[in-house]
């Protein structure tokens, strides 16, 4: 080993635990090799920790994630039932599934709040008293003409559209 001559100064001594200038070259070694294993040990530490709050981000990034994917399923969950009851259109369950992304639950208390849609000729008693009926079917034609349904009643029932066109303007087309 090489014998190298350094000047220190008493708080550097101090910070090393070495009490007096007068200590021997082997104590004053020893306390800067244990001073270098403390500062490797704190690098080893940090590159944990860091290597720890990667992770911990990742996490996060994964629960957020499952958190808007199992949304958005009972979104869909939501509104095909509300489809399929006929409580929505189309076109509603597009916008509330937009609005209510990340909201099923005030989702769900809106659709639950709705009733699904039943169309009036299924009340209607063939031959009975028309003229209620014409008016019904006015009624049920001025409804939906209103809500831009008429639509979707052309296509889903095209039969039922008829009789309402048939009693709203007395034409068979």
């Amino acid at each position: 080993m090489k014998k190298i001559t350094l000047a220190i100064d008493e708080n550097l001594l101090q910070s090393l635990g070495i009490a007096n200038a007068a200590a021997e070259d082997t104590a004053i070694a020893q306390a800067i090799k244990g001073a270098i294993l403390k500062a490797q040990k704190a690098d080893e530490l940090q590159n944990k920790l860091d290597a720890a709050t990667i992770a911990l981000n990742q996490a996060k990034q994964d629960l957020d994630g499952l958190k808007n994917k199992v949304a958005q399923d009972k979104v869909e969950a939501i509104i095909s039932k509300a489809l399929e009851d006929k409580k929505l259109t189309a076109e509603a369950a597009n916008q509330l599934k937009s609005d209510y992304a990340q909201n099923p639950e005030g989702l769900a208390k809106i659709v639950n709040s709705l009733s699904g849609y039943t169309p009036i000729t299924t009340t209607l008693t063939p031959g009975a008293d028309v003229a209620a009926n014409k008016a019904a079917l006015i009624k049920e034609y001025d409804e939906k003409f209103m809500s831009g349904e008429l639509e979707e009643i052309q296509n889903a029932n095209p039969e039922h559209f008829k009789a309402l066109r048939e009693a709203k303007f007395g034409k068979k087309n």
